[in-house]
């Protein structure tokens, strides 16, 4: 019998599979009160819109939507783009910009154009898994770099950056999501940006901006991109991920980067590579979503769904909750992140809940490169309804009371 593991590259072994992928088997099961996946509302979809788009392009240009497309993206879709980007204040000229198979794909694409062997990515702590997956393939080295209820927190940025340099190492790239983070809910303040730009552009590192929650902004916020504050040195520079998948619909896997028209030329040879263009059906689908005025009113519901989930879930954490645990207070996005006591692994704990009072939750150690975070987990508020939320939260203050 041939040996398969012999086959496998260093890349592939270094590989790992999704803290979440693996509890679906205990998640999905019926009656459970889901707090974990991180996957958009089904009632946000405009399926009814985008099934009467459907029909109008399939009648008028079923050759070109079932075709073949460009690499970098249907060109209509791509001045559509630039036109949306400068709504956000980001000024991004169509040789610097590429659609891609969602977000994922940028990064992954990011990952194997710009990461050797041996090159260290600075990453928030606690950062996205699914960036860490694309880096870790790579078989580069992630040094975290720690957080506070403001972001990213400058001076431990620049110790590490002093710190590696000093011991020669290559510091590629500084990946961080500036709004409404996966998974912490947390959004750096504008002060924070402007020290983390001015760092890595003092030190020729390359940030990319992963922005997947941006426009899923709450009442009285409206965040600026990093890409956006171009008055700064660095500013333009920075790689700039966004993406369709939690206002318009996931399965359309729709997103975009902005970047230096020369990242881009090389994205554009990897992708060739990967998948030779992305869905000519799903792209038209979001421009024609976009052209007839549709986005904009939607976007505008989406916000106000999910801004009344997180205000329920805040509320009943601080009706239930002991006050040994802290949260945080997301101002858009999808998430709220529980630290527990110092001593209690979220790991067991979460398997348990899911297993005793059919509550799921997500562990917090994977999102972190250090072996820390034990102790921490991730809530969403987007699956369940305001009485599922309530009911959840309840069970859980409950159950961590009784592991104080």
């Amino acid at each position: 019998m041939t040996d398969f593991d012999r086959l496998f590259s260093r890349g592939a072994r270094a590989m790992q599979p999704s803290p979440i992928r693996r509890m679906a088997g205990l998640i999905n099961q019926p009656g459970v009160i889901s707090f974990a996946g991180g996957v958009p509302n089904p009632a946000t979809f405009p399926d009814a819109d985008l099934k009467r788009i459907m029909d109008d392009i399939v009648e008028t240009d079923g050759y070109q939507i079932f075709q073949y497309g460009v690499t970098r993206g249907l060109e209509a879709f791509r001045q559509q783009l630039v036109t949306m980007l400068a709504g956000r204040g980001i000024r991004a000229a169509d040789d610097g910009l590429m659609v891609t198979s969602g977000s994922q794909q940028g990064l992954e694409l990011l990952s194997r154009v710009l990461l050797d062997p041996g090159d260290v990515v600075l990453v928030e702590l606690p950062s996205y898994i699914g960036a860490l997956a694309c880096f870790r393939n790579t078989l580069a080295e992630m040094v975290g770099v720690a957080q506070d209820a403001d972001g990213i927190v400058p001076e431990e940025l620049e110790r590490t950056i002093a710190a590696l340099r000093g011991a020669g190492r290559t510091i590629k790239l500084l990946y961080v999501i500036p709004n409404f983070q996966n998974p912490s809910g947390i959004t750096i303040t504008p002060a924070r940006r402007a020290a983390v730009l001015e760092l890595a552009r003092a030190h020729g590192i390359l940030v990319v901006e992963d922005d997947p929650y941006g426009e899923l902004y709450f009442p009285g916020v409206t965040p600026e991109s990093l890409r956006a504050m171009r008055a700064l040195p660095g500013g333009e520079e920075v790689v700039y991920l966004s993406s369709f998948s939690k206002v318009v619909s996931p399965g359309l896997r729709t997103a975009f980067m902005a970047a230096p028209p020369p990242v881009i030329r090389m994205l554009e040879l990897a992708k060739q590579a990967a998948d030779l263009c992305s869905s000519s059906l799903d792209q038209r689908l979001v421009y024609e979503y976009c052209k007839r005025g549709l986005y904009d009113r939607h976007l505008a519901e989406v916000r106000r769904f999910y801004a009344a989930k997180c205000e329920v879930m805040l509320a009943a954490l601080d009706r239930h909750m002991p006050a040994e645990i802290a949260w945080t207070r997301p101002r858009g996005g999808m998430f709220v992140w529980l630290t527990l006591p110092a001593g209690l692994d979220a790991e067991p704990l979460a398997v348990e809940a899911v297993q005793t009072l059919k509550v799921a939750f997500i562990h917090g150690a994977p999102f972190f490169v250090n072996g820390a975070g034990r102790n921490t987990l991730r809530l969403t508020f987007a699956k369940e309804d305001a009485a599922k939320i309530e009911e959840g939260i309840c069970l859980l203050a409950g159950f961590f009371k009784s592991k104080l």
